[in-house]
């Protein structure tokens, strides 16, 4: 494997691999061409003071996205009388963007600039592409996704891995996986040794969205989000329609 040093205010760091990997998202975006349906299951661990674990109830979302680029999410909170209990309708063909309560039967509709949603690009094999350094000293950016708390007061006393993982199937979808190791030296965030954070993630090329991740951090505890129930076919418009039978509220502008 490639890996070039760069330095940054003379801090040497590794450059990560695979750029399509470290930006997915499990959140589907607005382009067209790329239908599909799926389950998102985020599951938690925490530790306590004591140093046991805690299972944390499993959160739940549904997306979709169809043909021309309009997509829902649909949230099931656990205290929910009717799943859904929220969800939200982006279609930027008709310009508008819905958070709707599926108890109150009510839809706040906001105003976004409508667009057609570009289609999807082919899938690209782009294995050595830099990404944002994980620990942020490479482009002076926040960690990604938050993985490894404590880095600020970490100073120089930490090194980071990063790795390509190949291709696999997951759920029935083939996926790219990358994985960053953060390693804190003891005492270089109140730990008083080694301590390694792991963050793995697995994308989906073709569709552009995020299949698996894993943050394993044994100071705080794990967390485990996948899709499930994975399908390519085109989901019901009806889905990206509010019910007749709820209120649509039209919501004002955010003053810029």
């Amino acid at each position: 494997m490639n890996i070039q040093r760069l330095v940054f205010c003379g801090i040497a760091a590794m450059a990560p691999l695979s750029a399509q990997i470290f930006s997915a998202s499990f959140t589907p975006s607005n382009v067209a061409g790329a239908p599909y349906s799926a389950t998102q299951i985020t599951e938690r661990t925490e530790m306590r003071a004591d140093g046991t674990p805690m299972t944390i109830p499993a959160e739940q979302q549904t997306m979709y996205r169809d043909s021309a680029g309009r997509t829902r999410i649909d949230t099931d909170p656990q205290n929910c009388p009717a799943a859904p209990c929220l969800m939200t309708i982006v279609d930027p063909l008709a310009g508008y963007r819905y958070q709707i309560n599926s108890n109150s039967k009510i839809a706040q509709r906001f105003a976004i600039q409508v667009s057609r949603p570009p289609l999807i690009d082919p899938p690209t094999d782009t294995p050595d592409m830099t990404v944002p350094d994980p620990v942020g000293v490479v482009t002076a950016r926040p960690i990604v996704d938050g993985s490894v708390r404590g880095i600020g007061m970490a100073g120089n006393h930490f090194k980071t891995t990063a790795e390509s993982l190949g291709t696999r199937v997951i759920e029935g979808v083939v996926a790219k996986g990358g994985r960053v190791v953060t390693t804190l030296e003891a005492g270089a965030a109140g730990n008083d040794h080694e301590v390694e954070v792991t963050h793995e993630m697995w994308v989906s090329q073709e569709q552009r969205i995020l299949v698996l991740r894993k943050v394993l951090d044994p100071r705080y505890g794990d967390i485990i989000s996948r899709l499930t129930q994975f399908s390519s076919a085109e989901p019901d418009p009806a889905l990206f329609l509010v019910p007749a039978d709820y209120t649509i509220t039209d919501m004002p502008k955010l003053v810029q």
